[in-house]
């Protein structure tokens, strides 16, 4: 990946990244899931997901769609419209 593309997308990454703990801090009232090992399974299971390939994931998805993002958009309506309809 360019360090352009780095620069340029590495603040929305983070933004999505932390709505990401948002959701993982509010699993833990809202008891949406449980994880083994306490609060010190979860810690390392939620950051290591969160700071990895989420983080990598949402570069390269970023890196490849923005410039696209119209056509993105239509793909992804053309695809629930025919999953609604059909």
């Amino acid at each position: 990946m360019p360090k352009k593309s780095m620069r340029t997308y590495f603040s929305a990454s983070l933004f999505a990244s932390s709505l990401v703990i948002g959701m993982c801090s509010l699993a833990i009232p809202y008891k949406w899931w449980s994880v083994k090992g306490g609060w010190k399974g979860k810690i390392l299971n939620d950051s290591s997901f969160i700071f990895g390939p989420f983080l990598i994931g949402t570069l390269w998805i970023f890196h490849f769609t923005f410039a696209a993002l119209r056509d993105f958009f239509s793909l992804i309506y053309l695809w629930i419209h025919y999953l609604l309809f059909h």
